[in-house]
């Protein structure tokens, strides 16, 4: 995707359309979903492949050097149930997967089951399978909540798992009406050689909520989107700035 097609994207989706503030969503792990019947999200995900210490003036902190761009779009069919779809620059990734999600005392919790198929060393050379992914939330205590992904790659045959925390604080500032800070962790948990990283994943985020918007800034050591890909790991821990675009519909 150029640059200008991205900026008309991005453009459409910020000015166009009925939005509210739906749910408190993370860097990559997944949440359980709070949509309601007939609410959507729309996300855009950015992480750049330059590292923020090389050359930082020249690079723009590693911005220069192209990116991983990730588009996901999710539909409530019905109050905890949903179908999504996303599209990964990285080995042109697709997905397509459905989730249910409840209420328990104290915790959300959700499944998903996601088909993933990328392209492993060209278009002739797909790869594709089954991804599942159990997500729990906890609730909020003194601004703070955690998530726990566990996770199984159905293609690599490996369990992963996410954990993070997020801490959210009421604000009067312009549009912007919370203030937030998330932290993701992913520990290699089943290491295997050609497809496991060296490193575990993690990243770090500030979030800014506006009505019917979510606003993060990110640094982490992976340019990997999405709880699947993180869990795989990386190979050092470079550090790389990065950014979500989270906009939520309703009707």
């Amino acid at each position: 995707m150029n640059t200008a097609r991205f900026t008309l994207l991005v453009f459409l989706i910020v000015t166009c359309g009925t939005a509210f503030a739906a749910e408190d969503t993370m860097l990559n792990l997944n949440s359980p979903s709070a949509l309601e019947q007939g609410q959507a999200f729309f996300g855009i995900r950015h992480r750049f492949y330059g590292e923020v210490d090389e050359e930082p003036v020249d690079t723009f902190f590693g911005m220069d050097s192209g990116a991983n761009v990730g588009l996901t779009l999710r539909y409530a069919l019905r109050p905890g149930v949903e179908v999504k779809a996303s599209r990964f620059k990285n080995q042109k990734e697709y997905t397509l997967g459905a989730a249910y999600a409840r209420s328990l005392p104290h915790a959300e919790v959700q499944f998903d089951l996601e088909f993933f198929s990328y392209e492993k060393t060209g278009i002739d050379d797909r790869r594709q399978n089954l991804f599942y992914c159990l997500s729990v939330e906890s609730e909020s205590y003194r601004y703070f909540k955690g998530v726990i992904n566990a996770a199984y790659d159905g293609y690599n045959e490996i369990s992963g798992l996410g954990l993070g925390i997020r801490g959210d604080y009421d604000v009067e500032f312009g549009d912007v009406e919370r203030i937030g800070l998330i932290v993701e962790y992913y520990p290699v948990i089943d290491e295997q050689d050609g497809a496991t990283g060296t490193e575990d994943s993690f990243a770090c985020g500030l979030t800014f909520q506006t009505y019917g918007h979510h606003f993060m800034l990110i640094l982490g050591n992976s340019q990997s989107i999405g709880t699947r890909n993180s869990m795989l790991g990386t190979d050092t821990n470079d550090l790389h700035f990065g950014f979500n675009i989270h906009r939520f519909f309703g009707e």
